[in-house]
């Protein structure tokens, strides 16, 4: 009975816990097997499970399941696993993140060392973002400019490019600091002080002048004042640009008629500006009518506050010229002055002239012109207009008088109203009202009368002390036509129509007058 007693104490001691006080240094394999068997280190101050040693040093042969530390390796990647067993086996290095994403190690400086494709290093110090591209391959990410604008450098754009809702400004420039144009073959630049409209070789002008490089010199963009010529006649030219005065808006369309910008051409250059220092160019859309050369301008929304600036190249092409003849002549005798003129003999040619300052050459369909003083028959009836005379040859004065110096004291109704009392028989425009009295301060406001509906020329006027001469201008301050009397009051209404009356409209005040004055000059449109 005692053998068996024994034998079951000895496997219950084999089968206990024990416990191991000191190393142990197993030159053997060491392995555990069962489906209940466990190894735990977690109570252990430190572990070192992997085989650890430069990655040079790495085994060749493995068996599924090996790990190795590689010392060397970049951090956070230092761990290999053996994943097919051989000689030699094959080794995967650890690369993966948290949540199955690619790591990203960072450090100072460019990395070193080993690495898994798909790796990523941040540098630091030097704020740069390097990958390994392939196994043990670091790259430093480069981002590719070669389509990239510059600010500073030249660009060439191929392609179509939409800048209609954009704005533009080209590079300006004097004409003496404009850079050589045969090194700048087709750049353009706003010259600031050309010295005339198409001139962009001569500066120290006021013009404004787009200019183009070309082969040797620069060239004005759009025509700028070349004519055609047809035979012996002489093309359209063209002239300096025309700028509107500012635009108040706002608009989404804008006519400029061609009879207002003046260039007889459907070939031009449209620009809009803003009214800001210095200007800013508006994007628009503009069309130009073939027959009329009316310019109509479009805006993408409703514009205020702009100007337009219209350009035009060659007028159109001029009527033939007259033949020339092809006989020549001599001059026998002439002064300084004549001109000279066929004789009808041979080749003799006489002087005409040279006539006086007073006097005109005159046709002569049977012999040779000659100089006279200005006869009736060289003026057509009603050919002189308000453009051939001065200004004075065209006012018209309407004089309104109420009252008399030896008369009773006015009252205000007698003053006004008095309705229609003067008739203006054509178009024009007022220049002035004057009024004066015997005495006192009398007041009136004169007005147009058209078709019956009133419309009044100024504020009350009131006369000066004791009746003295006041007056009523379009600026409503300066000198009236007299050259003494300061105008105080500003006109209101100049435009008159033929047909309209002038009369009285209202008085506030007679005064201690007696006689009032009123003198009301236009001028005949």
């Amino acid at each position: 009975m005692k053998k068996p007693i024994l034998l079951m104490m000895l496997a219950g001691m084999c089968a206990a816990q024990t416990t191991v006080n000191g190393g142990r240094d197993y030159k053997g394999t060491l392995s555990v097997s069962g489906p209940v068997s466990a190894v735990d280190f977690s109570g252990g101050g430190t572990t070192a499970p992997a085989k650890t040693g430069a990655l040079a040093a790495r085994p060749t042969a493995c068996t599924r399941g090996h790990i190795y530390f590689a010392t060397d390796a970049t951090a956070g990647q230092n761990l290999f696993f053996c994943t097919t067993t051989g000689t030699p086996g094959t080794w995967s290095q650890m690369s993966g993140g948290s949540g199955g994403g690619t790591s990203t190690a960072t450090g100072s400086g460019a990395p070193s060392g080993s690495c898994a494709a798909g790796a990523m290093y941040i540098d630091t110090t030097n704020q740069e973002l390097w990958f390994c591209g392939a196994a043990n391959s670091w790259k430093k990410a480069t981002a590719d400019l070669s389509n990239v604008p510059t600010l500073t450098g030249g660009n060439t754009w191929t392609g179509y490019n939409n800048q209609q809702n954009a704005q533009w400004r080209p590079p300006e420039s004097t004409v003496g600091s404009l850079p050589a144009a045969a090194a700048n073959t087709g750049k353009v630049f706003m010259v600031t002080d050309a010295a005339s409209a198409g001139n962009c070789t001569t500066g120290g002008g006021t013009v404004r002048e787009l200019c183009r490089a070309a082969a040797s010199a620069y060239e004005c963009v759009g025509g700028c004042g070349t004519g055609g010529t047809g035979g012996g006649g002489t093309g359209g030219v063209g002239g300096p640009p025309y700028i509107t005065n500012l635009i108040a808006g706002p608009d989404t369309t804008k006519t400029i008629a061609g009879t207002t910008h003046g260039f007889a051409t459907s070939g031009l250059l449209v620009a809009v500006y803003d009214n800001a220092t210095p200007r800013n160019a508006i994007s628009a859309g503009w069309t130009v009518n073939p027959s009329t050369y009316d310019v109509v301008i479009t805006f993408a929304a409703a514009q205020s506050n702009y100007y337009v600036v219209i350009n035009g190249g060659s007028g159109p092409q001029g009527p033939a010229g007259p033949t020339g003849g092809g006989s020549t002549g001599t001059v026998n005798s002439g002064t300084v002055g004549q001109i000279a003129a066929y004789t009808g003999a041979g080749t003799i040619v006489g002087g005409i002239g040279p006539g006086t300052t007073a006097q005109v050459l005159h046709g002569n369909p049977s012999g040779q012109p000659s100089y006279g003083q200005v006869a009736t028959a060289d003026i057509a009836a009603n050919a002189v207009g308000t453009g051939q005379l001065a200004v004075v040859n065209t006012r018209r004065t309407c004089m309104i008088v109420v009252g008399a110096d030896n008369g009773t004291a006015l009252a205000a109704a007698d003053i006004a109203p008095q309705g229609r009392q003067c008739f203006v028989p054509a178009a024009a425009h007022v220049v002035e009202i004057g009024v004066t009295a015997d005495a006192g301060t009398p007041a009136v406001v004169v007005a147009r009368n058209h078709a019956g509906t009133l419309t009044d020329l100024s504020a009350s006027l009131v006369t000066a002390g004791a009746g003295a001469p006041a007056c009523a201008n379009a600026a409503g301050t300066g000198a009236g036509i007299d050259g003494a009397t300061t105008c105080s009051v500003q006109l209101t209404t100049t435009a008159l129509a033929a047909g309209d009356w002038l009369e009285t409209h209202s008085s506030v005040s007679a005064g201690t007058s007696k006689r009032m004055s009123i003198a009301i000059t236009y001028t005949v449109d």
